[in-house]
């Protein structure tokens, strides 16, 4: 529940309310720096991840950003137009 929670409040809003039409590599990575900041922010709220060291911590993040990135673009491919909707995530 706790993960659920923090998930709903942190990361699952859209990145950008109304994006560009065709954005720039600079919008597309201002919005995956977006992705890990809620990632971060999601992870703060995690009783168990808190009790690990900064260290540790740093680890995790690191570790997880890359797939949570592919997840969350993921969600934005649509397979019928053989594209990508920028801003439906």
């Amino acid at each position: 529940m706790q993960l659920l929670n923090a998930f709903e409040t942190t990361f699952d809003a859209p990145v950008e309310q109304h994006p560009p039409a065709a954005p720039s590599v600079l919008e597309l990575l201002n919005m995956a720096d977006t992705s890990i900041q809620r990632l971060v922010g999601m992870a703060k709220k995690l009783a168990h991840f808190r009790q690990l060291d900064q260290q540790q911590q740093t680890w995790l993040l690191k570790g997880c950003a890359a797939e949570v990135l592919v997840l969350r673009t993921s969600k934005m491919f649509n397979p019928v137009s053989v594209s990508w909707q920028v801003g439906q995530c």
